[in-house]
């Protein structure tokens, strides 16, 4: 197998991407051999994967699945496989990359303890991205004394080149947000910088060449180097068979001695996957109530009381087609069968079997996370607008298309319209539509 390092490893997408692989000729030819996170929730989750992967396939103990259904707990589970245990420990990493902790040395030394002798290996990973983000930019903006240069966030890529020349992979993949692409440090396009960067990481750090470099290539488009098209170098997954509009910028490098290596491109699918195929098997929730007693009836009661409101009765939600599909809605509610969901949700206890191939294993007996948070109430109001608005004209509201007198009383929510940014804070989805991505303030 060929060995896989993931840095800045977060729950562990860009390996499990690479660990799922499976070929007629090779079976698996990747397997994760070190992850490295430095926030503990995400680590906790890297452990977790890493001790399913130390079983074959088809040979997951039922202590697992009970564990996933809230009947094991994990430090039982694994004082039961205490050898996979030991082995997921040595894999995933609870480190702070460039800390006074984990400084070069220490990190070049657990590197080499974990390959051993095998010197081919592939590097994969993205800097913390906050930083480069547009929208992480934008509330940067807003903080007093925040200069990017000092930003570490900006600069944690040195320690990705650092591994590069340390280790020579045979092949590296790095993954970051949209927003690398605009990003400027010290008044210098980031991207270009980090290309050059990328290219020859040895000469980037500061030592003196005679390392091998790398070849750059694009996952989308054959020649991005050569054309000089920054774009060219994002990958948006909705294309190629991914229900979420998620755009991130994807380098690939291949060691400049393996001549024999050109990557294809990723091929787009005829038809994007929608959300609704996704999850539409999923059991019907309704949200909850932030700052009232919970229950289904004060839940119907809240969401009835809107139809006196002043900006319902307006007369301009009849002229674009909403207020009747919202009376509707309000008329039909039926808490009865609604639940708030669970971290688990046992078949048995729905009566309803998911099909979905995209989150579902058979094994689980349910489905995991199916949970809903609460909204005060006039937020509730603004979100049923939204889905009624979404449903008739096909997208998701702006907050300009929103009745004034809905809008919260702010000074954020005009800052946003006049500059567009979150002019979108509360969106939702549309079912036949691939899903957008779900910024943090709205988790």
């Amino acid at each position: 197998m060929i060995p896989v390092i993931d840095i800045f490893a977060g729950p562990g997408g860009l390996g499990e991407g690479f660990s799922s692989l499976r070929t007629p000729a090779h079976g698996i030819p990747f397997r994760v051999c070190l992850s490295i996170e430095k926030d503990r929730h995400a680590w906790e989750t890297l452990r977790l994967r890493s001790f399913f992967r130390e079983f074959p396939d088809g040979e997951v103990p039922d202590d697992y699945y009970e564990h996933l259904r809230g009947e094991l707990s994990r430090e039982d589970l694994y004082h039961s496989f205490p050898g996979e245990s030991a082995n997921a420990d040595a894999i995933a990493k609870n480190v702070e990359l460039g800390s006074k902790e984990w400084p070069e040395a220490n990190v070049r030394s657990l590197i080499e303890n974990v390959l051993g002798r095998r010197k081919n290996f592939v590097l994969v990973g993205g800097p913390p991205c906050q930083a480069y983000s547009v929208v992480g930019r934008s509330r940067n903006k807003g903080n007093s004394g925040y200069t990017p240069e000092t930003d570490q966030r900006s600069t944690l890529y040195t320690e990705y080149l650092q591994i590069l020349a340390d280790h020579q992979p045979c092949v590296f993949v790095m993954e970051n947000v949209k927003g690398l692409l605009s990003a400027r440090l010290h008044n210098k396009d980031l991207f270009e910088r980090l290309l050059e960067d990328l290219t020859s990481p040895v000469s980037a750090i500061g030592r003196s060449a005679g390392t091998l470099g790398y070849r750059l290539y694009s996952l989308v488009e054959p020649d991005a180097c050569q054309t000089g098209e920054k774009k060219n170098f994002l990958v948006e997954a909705e294309r190629y068979g991914i229900p979420q509009a998620r755009h991130r910028v994807i380098i690939l490098g291949i060691r400049e001695d393996i001549t024999r290596a050109v990557p294809k491109q990723l091929s787009p699918v005829d038809d994007e996957v929608s959300l609704g195929r996704v999850i539409d098997d999923l059991p019907h929730l309704r949200s909850g109530l932030s700052r009232k007693t919970d229950s289904r009836e004060n839940w119907v009661s809240v969401l009835t009381s809107m139809k006196n409101e002043r900006w319902f009765l307006n007369g301009g939600l009849e002229d674009k087609g909403i207020r009747p599909f919202m009376i509707n809605i309000l008329s039909n509610l039926n808490a009865q069968n609604r639940d708030r969901g669970a971290e688990f949700i046992g078949t048995t206890e729905t009566k309803v079997q998911w099909n979905s191939h995209w989150f579902h294993d058979p094994r689980i007996g349910g489905v995991c996370n199916h949970v809903t948070k609460s909204h005060m109430e006039k937020d509730l109001h603004r979100y049923v607008f939204a889905a009624s608005y979404a449903k008739v004209h096909g997208f998701s509201p702006k907050l300009r298309h929103f009745p004034s007198a809905l809008l919260p009383k702010h000074r954020n929510v005009s800052r946003s319209m006049k500059h567009n940014n979150f002019a979108d804070r509360f969106r939702v989805q549309v079912a036949d539509r691939t899903s957008t991505t779900i910024t943090c303030h709205a988790q």
